[in-house]
């Protein structure tokens, strides 16, 4: 046996609940509040709840079944049971117990009243795992009844299959008309109140003929609802989250839990998106630029020639060692370089180049914001297997124009 909270609804804002503990043992104190103070108490566990509805809202009875499965009893019981029900078979809610001896015990009750409670408590911590009317867990023991003065309320149960709970001024009415139909013969009934004053009210209540027949014992305790409630009743009693109202994947629950988390993951991954996005967009300007420069420098080294796979045809001449017997070119590597350091130090700008093939070099001009990146870039020129000769520059506002010749470092 697991912890479990029992909660009991007094009326539509008032409620009180107990602690079962895993042992099968009651906690000492019994609470009472609204199903806000209840959810508070519950906002740091995670107990299931059994929940115990006023016992004037639900049915309880026994019916007479033929040979049928229980599976079909929720599809025609209901409506061979029409013409003794007040409200309409649509708006009902029903729940059966095992079939036994030719019948069944059911419960029905206004199917709104459990879709309320249910409403009531999806704003909890706790699991609703049964819903019960109140009196179906009174504890008979040996008696063949019992009748508990709850306040204003009177609660009795008879049997697993017998019922009810009325108003004290009905009470006599209703039991009167029980007992015509039942017969507790050389039994016992059991009496609870919580005075000696409440149980000879109690008592009042009770039909003529209980009280003459000398083989009924009538057995007096004053005690509480509470006191006379067995949890393991709850094993057997039909359950009314059933059917419609069935158990479901909190997933309402789980998505509370995981919102937030599921939140940042998803603002993670748009960011990185965006990132890796912009990034290629870089690249991909990077590389026109690029394949512009190669055109240029294709250009240069032949003047007349097709467009259309610069890269391959420079390489193709740098094998061939050049037109009209030209000298090998280090043209390739020093623009590799510049390349390099260009992508390695962002910020700078390369206006134009021009390719010396006599002297191996590179003239470039590039425009800078401050002598600090000038002397960086050229650190990453000398760190990429080049070097730089003194540059000349000028001053444009807060540009510095640069021209420097670029070779290969010795």
């Amino acid at each position: 046996m697991t912890e479990r909270l029992y909660v009991r609804q007094i009326s539509d804002q008032h409620w009180q609940w107990r602690l079962l503990f895993a042992n099968g043992e009651w906690d000492g104190d019994i609470y009472a509040g609204t199903i806000e103070l209840l959810a508070e108490s519950l906002s740091q566990t995670n107990l299931p709840l059994c929940v115990l509805l006023p016992g004037q809202q639900a049915v309880a009875r026994q019916m007479p079944v033929d040979s049928v499965e229980k599976k079909h009893l929720a599809k025609l019981l209901p409506y061979e049971m029409e013409e003794q029900l007040i409200d309409p078979v649509e708006e009902l809610h029903f729940c059966f117990g095992n079939i036994a001896n030719g019948s069944v015990n059911l419960i029905y009750l206004d199917a709104g009243q459990v879709a309320k409670t249910l409403q009531d408590f999806a704003r909890t911590h706790g699991e609703v795992q049964q819903i019960l009317p109140d009196y179906l867990l009174l504890q008979q023991g040996r008696h063949a009844g019992i009748i508990v003065l709850d306040g204003e309320q009177v609660l009795a149960k008879f049997g697993d299959s017998i019922g009810f709970a009325v108003e004290v001024n009905v009470a006599p009415l209703v039991l009167e008309s029980l007992g015509k139909e039942i017969s507790l013969g050389q039994s016992a009934l059991l009496l609870v109140a919580g005075s000696e004053d409440e149980l000879e009210v109690l008592c009042s209540c009770l039909p003529r003929s209980w009280l003459d027949d000398e083989e009924l014992e009538i057995h007096q305790r004053v005690a509480g609802y509470w006191d006379c409630i067995d949890p393991q009743l709850t094993a057997s009693a039909p359950n009314l989250r059933s059917g419609a109202f069935a158990r479901q994947l909190p997933i309402a629950r789980w998505w509370e839990l995981w919102k937030t988390p599921a939140y940042f993951v998803a603002a993670s991954f748009v960011l990185a998106l965006l990132v890796n996005f912009g990034a290629y967009l870089g690249a991909k300007n990077e590389g026109k630029a690029i394949k512009r420069q190669i055109e240029q420098v294709y250009l240069q080294a032949v003047p007349k020639g097709r467009k259309g796979d610069e890269e391959n045809r420079l390489q193709s001449i740098l094998r061939k060692g050049g037109d009209s017997g030209a000298k090998p070119t280090n043209l390739v590597v020093l623009l590799s370089g510049l390349a390099q350091t260009l992508s390695a130090q962002q910020g700078i700008q390369l206006s134009n180049f021009r390719y010396n093939g006599e002297q191996h070099e590179l003239q470039i001009n590039i425009e800078v914001k401050g002598l600090g990146e000038l002397a960086r870039f050229r650190e990453v020129l000398a760190g990429n297997g080049l070097q730089s000769g003194s540059p000349r520059t000028s001053r444009q506002g807060e540009i510095y124009r640069a021209n420097m010749k670029i070779s290969e470092a010795n």
